[in-house]
């Protein structure tokens, strides 16, 4: 086959690793957007179940504001999860001092 395209075989790594990329670029899209649509789907359940169960505090652009401040919430909550500060907060029984 190099022969046919008169080129040497030492060339076609780039390609190679191009293809690989895109190979996982198109396989980890579909599943970044579902976990998107899960993640979207459960934080609505969440909000709409709690705006239904009190529904005189939710009047008007309060649901808004609180689906907002759930957000921010649940937002800094999550950081000590991806931050190398997490050692300090979650330490397992073999890192604790005896």
């Amino acid at each position: 086959m190099s022969a046919q395209c008169k080129c040497d075989v030492s060339e076609s790594f780039g390609i190679d690793i191009l293809s690989y990329v895109f190979a996982s670029f198109l396989h980890f899209l579909p599943l970044s957007n579902h976990f998107v649509c899960f993640q979207f789907g459960m934080f609505e359940t969440m909000t709409s179940g709690i705006a239904d169960e009190f529904p005189l505090l939710f009047k008007g652009n309060r649901k808004t504001f609180f689906t907002a401040a759930v957000c921010v919430i649940m937002f800094f909550l999550g950081l000590p999860f991806v931050t190398p500060v997490n050692k300090f907060y979650f330490k397992t029984p073999l890192e604790l001092p005896l």
